[in-house]
């Protein structure tokens, strides 16, 4: 399942564009930079949530987030 539909349905959670970007940015690291209650716990949640479901193992998923 995509998981943008996934965190929609299952956790009724809304992404942006630039969240999705994020989200969705797989390879490296990513800087977060925004103004308090924008989303960046959810963003990094998602993004955790995507590498696991890709079958990244949790030690480097922690190591690349």
């Amino acid at each position: 399942m995509d998981i943008i539909k996934y965190l929609q349905t299952k956790h009724d959670i809304e992404l942006n564009k630039q969240q999705k970007e994020a989200v969705l940015t797989v390879d490296g690291a990513i800087l977060l930079l925004a103004v308090p209650g924008s989303g960046k716990t959810t963003v990094m949640i998602a993004r955790i949530q995507m590498k696991y479901f890709q079958g990244y193992e949790m030690n480097v998923v922690a190591k690349s987030v």
